[in-house]
């Protein structure tokens, strides 16, 4: 690639703007303070980035707010954020998301001369002038979401261009069936080669990902983690393309708070106080991994050993975790362990009791059946816990789960069953 020519832009989706942490209910004053402003300060990075980089412009692909929570503050800061560029004569395309689609917008002021939003009723094409530097014109086409829930195929309403160009098509679209997400927008990697796209800038997905390199189309992920599940890096992509339409997409880091997940096995620790060690021990190492910035990590205990039986009282994970933030609370960059999870078990072979006569040997087959027969935990969700995630308030405070929280808590029922079974015969 030839670094004195051609053109540059920032491709950056699912910005959530406002969006409230999930799970972080009673959490302490400074950490509450971190998160309120983490978004905000990663938009600025983001603005920042498009300045210093030279780039021409920026591409959002959805989800800028959640509709239902955006505030005036953050339709503002957004606002702020766009003349910013427009005063240095970046432009800005965006689309809307499921988050944040048209028929759920309306705007209390008026947007830069820069800036465009594109219909969701057609693909509509811009073309952007890239200078002498890139001889072809650079032709931007883009589709919003029309209203919640959108089950269009919004891709395959892209269709080739006439004049030989380099083509951006910006889309808010669920690409395969295994991303994590709710599958709204739904296309496959061949709908992407179809329209003649020589980059698809993506969003909706929130983990990066690049699905396909001809044509090049990719997901930056979003701007900042909102929760333990978005753990490591998070950011978006400088895009630089050479006269010959070679692309080189480089991620760039604009999370404040970096969430990270870690383990301790808990066939290391002799007793309590070890296990202590430990904790702290890998709470300081993610920090170490986290670039420098405030970290809020989980810690899971893993494997088997004789402290487990400490665990057997109630109040005593708690009392680990609570004694950790106090020990951590003056660690700079801040380092705040958001909960510590039992994965860990007994010393007792779990599978040879599952094959016991017994009450216990019972219990755990039951588990054991419902772990691993079809629709088993679907059965679960439906019957005992998917009515209970209905409830707003609930959504706003803690995330639906998955088959692997699921998978987690019945792991941990079983092992604590175990044990207390075991226990009560000694």
């Amino acid at each position: 690639m030839n670094p004195n020519t051609g053109f540059t832009f920032v491709h950056a989706a699912d910005l959530h703007l406002d969006s409230p942490f999930k799970g972080l209910s009673s959490v302490s004053p400074e950490v509450a303070g971190l998160l309120r402003e983490a978004v905000y300060r990663s938009f600025d990075a983001l603005i920042n980035l498009c300045m210093d980089s030279g780039a021409s412009f920026l591409l959002l692909a959805g989800d800028i707010f959640d509709w239902q929570d955006r505030s005036l503050r953050a339709q503002l800061k957004f606002r702020d954020g766009l003349v910013r560029l427009a005063d240095k004569g970046i432009a800005t395309y965006l689309v809307h998301g499921n988050h944040d689609p048209v028929l759920r917008q309306r705007s209390p002021f008026a947007w830069p001369r820069s800036v465009h939003i594109f219909p969701s009723d057609r693909v509509e094409t811009l073309w952007y002038d890239a200078g002498a530097g890139f001889a072809r014109p650079v032709a931007i086409s883009g589709i919003s979401h029309s209203g919640v829930g959108e089950k269009r195929n919004l891709v395959r309403l892209f269709h080739p261009l006439e004049e030989k160009c380099f083509h951006i098509g910006l889309v808010h679209a669920n690409v395969g069936t295994d991303t994590g997400h709710e599958p709204y927008a739904p296309c496959t990697t061949e709908d992407l080669k179809a329209p003649g796209v020589d980059y698809w800038a993506l969003g909706h997905v929130h983990t990066r990902r690049i699905c396909s390199r001809d044509p090049f189309a990719a997901y930056p992920g979003n701007i900042q983690g909102l929760s333990i599940r978005e753990t490591g890096p998070r950011g978006c992509y400088l895009v630089k393309v050479d006269p010959d339409g070679e692309i080189r997409a480089d991620f760039v880091e604009l999370d404040q708070v970096r969430w990270s997940a870690g383990s301790v096995d808990i066939g290391n620790a002799r007793d309590i106080d070890a296990l202590e060690k430990l904790i702290t021990e890998e709470a300081l190492k993610l920090r170490k991994e986290a670039s420098g910035k405030p970290l809020i990590c989980r810690i899971r205990l893993v494997g088997s050993g004789s402290v487990y039986q400490e665990f057997r009282d109630a109040d005593a994970l708690q009392t680990i975790l609570e004694r950790q933030r106090d020990f951590l609370a003056s660690s700079r960059p801040l380092v705040w362990i958001k909960d510590i999870i039992l994965e860990c078990q007994p010393e007792i072979d779990l599978e040879a009791r599952r094959r016991t006569e017994d009450l216990l040997g019972h219990v755990l087959q039951f588990a054991h059946e419902i772990e691993t027969s079809e629709g088993g935990f679907e059965a679960l969700v439906k019957e005992a816990i998917y009515p209970l995630f209905r409830n707003r308030r609930i959504q706003k405070a803690v995330e639906e789960p998955q088959d692997r929280d699921l998978s987690e808590i019945l792991s941990r029922a079983r092992v604590l069953l175990a044990s207390l079974f075991e226990g009560s015969g000694r």
